[in-house]
Parts: C-alpha cells; sequence; structure tokens
C-alpha cells in the first residue's frame, strides 16, 4: 500500500486499489472557496437566503439544479483558487488547464490579480467539478466505506481520464474536458461503468 499527501485536502491518502472497479452493477444514481447566493426565497413567509453552492463542494455540484450551476458559472470562479485546485490534482496543472482549454497565462494573470475566469472557463471548470462529484456520489452509493475513507475522486478522475477508452475509439476522456457536450459523453461513460455496461 503506497501513500501519497492529498494538497487539496491535506490528508494522507492510501492508493491499495481502485475502489471503483467494484462498482459495476451498483444502483446509479472541501472546501469551497467561492460561494454563489442565488438571491432570495419565499415559501409563504418572509424572504429567506437560498442555499449557496460552493464550486468544490463537488457532490454537491453534480446533485444541484441547473439554475444554480448557471449562477455559479456567470459569477466566475477564482482563478486563483481554480489554480491552487489543479495544483493538488494527480497531473501537473498545466496539464489540466490544456484538459480545459484555458490557457496558463490567463489562469496566473487572473490568478495575481485575484480575478474570477470568465463564464466560459468557468463552465468548463464547474464541469469538472460535477465530474468529480458524480464519482463521489457513485463512491457513496456503493454502500462500501471504507472503499470512500481515503479516495480522492479528483485524482483518480484525472488519472482515468488519461487513459484512453474502448468507448471512445482509443481516445482519451481528457481530450472532450474541453467542450460541455464533451464533458457530458465523459460523464455517461462514468455512470456505464456504474451500472456495469462498460468496463
Amino acid at each position: 500500500m503506497t501513500r501519497a499527501v492529498s494538497k487539496a485536502k491535506g490528508r494522507t491518502v492510501a492508493k491499495a486499489r481502485d475502489p471503483l472497479s467494484g462498482l459495476a452493477g451498483k444502483p446509479a444514481g472541501t472546501a469551497g472557496m467561492v460561494t454563489v447566493d442565488t438571491g432570495p426565497t419565499r415559501k409563504g413567509g418572509p424572504a429567506t437566503s437560498a442555499p449557496t453552492l460552493q464550486w468544490q463542494d463537488f457532490r454537491e455540484v453534480f446533485r444541484s439544479a441547473p439554475a444554480a450551476r448557471i449562477d455559479l458559472i456567470r459569477n466566475g470562479v477564482p482563478a486563483d483558487d481554480f489554480k491552487h485546485f489543479a495544483a493538488g490534482l494527480s497531473v501537473p496543472k498545466e496539464r489540466v488547464y490544456g484538459m480545459l482549454r484555458i490557457p496558463t497565462a490567463t489562469v496566473n494573470r487572473k490568478a495575481a490579480r485575484h480575478q474570477a475566469l470568465t463564464p466560459e472557463e468557468s463552465a468548463k471548470v464547474v464541469g469538472m467539478a460535477k465530474l468529480i462529484g458524480q464519482v463521489e456520489t457513485m463512491l457513496a452509493e456503493s454502500g462500501d466505506p471504507e472503499a470512500i475513507a481515503d479516495f480522492d475522486a479528483g485524482k483518480w478522475l484525472t488519472e482515468w481520464m488519461e487513459r484512453p477508452l474502448p468507448a471512445l475509439g482509443g481516445a482519451r476522456p481528457a481530450d472532450y474536458m474541453d467542450t460541455i457536450e464533451g464533458q457530458e459523453m465523459v460523464s455517461r461513460i462514468l455512470a456505464m461503468m456504474q451500472s456495469g455496461a462498460y468496463a
């Protein structure tokens, strides 16, 4: 069993086996850096503040309504938060930027100025966060607490996305991460892994 330190979460991660390998046939189903207030809501009484969605609360991003993700995208993901997140994954951060076709110079410039990414750039980042949330949800639904105790879904996803897949004609999921349509295709492949339709 090897151990690696997760920079994103500051904890030791045990890497003994791939917990997603045993998911086939199971039923389908962080520290936030930016908060989006979707405005006041009313339920027969005084206006109350709606729950906020944080882009690094991956499972919540996956389960949230599209309107909440749209608000998050429109407000923009802070570039310095994205840069810090990308640095904690299993591939070099420049590779993550390349997957999403967000220029490194853009991320560095906006991070230095504490600016947000554009809505187009933020949509790709939120799409990746949604995929990480999908992996976390798949593991949670597996019913095996030991499998998910020290599992880093972001690191697993970025490693998996670099592998050529027969379902993509030998292409890598990373090759499709620069468009929302491509990210949806990757999401469908993950769902097929869970259902056992693809392994």
